[in-house]
């Protein structure tokens, strides 16, 4: 399996990848420090950088939506992954606990479909379609 999280800069992506590849025990390869080796070696033999990377701008102002709005979804995206390797460590926690399998609101068990479609649900069904009053899985 691959995961591969993308994103505009100092959003978090590699300590996020990092992160979900310890937890779920895969391989990290940090593709961007590749493509840092790329560039530098490209550069040391006097390639064009541009035509290396095989960039491209656009000449309106408009050419780069696109663009602009899949960086968003990406980092909306790694966002996401952040906030399931947290429910999974509080998941984890609960286990150490004794209390994984119950639900944090009122105590009932979850149910084992709950808990196969969503490992980390902190909540039963019908505590999780209550109004968030915190920051556990619904």
């Amino acid at each position: 399996m691959v995961v591969a999280i993308d994103g505009p800069a100092g959003v978090g992506k590699s300590s996020t990848a990092r992160a979900v590849a310890q937890r779920l025990r895969f391989t990290y390869l940090d593709s961007g420090a590749m493509y840092r080796c790329v560039a530098l070696a490209s550069l040391e033999r006097d390639a064009d950088p541009a035509e290396v990377a095989n960039l491209g701008f656009g000449k309106r102002i408009g050419d780069a939506t696109p663009y602009a709005v899949e960086r968003m979804t990406d980092a909306y995206q790694a966002r996401t992954i952040y906030a399931t390797v947290a429910a999974i460590d509080q998941a984890l926690e609960r286990i150490d606990a004794g209390t994984y399998g119950r639900c944090a609101a009122c105590g009932t068990a979850i149910p084992g479909e709950r808990l196969e479609a969503v490992p980390w649900a902190a909540l039963c069904v019908p505590c999780s379609a209550k109004p968030a009053k915190s920051s556990l899985v619904r």
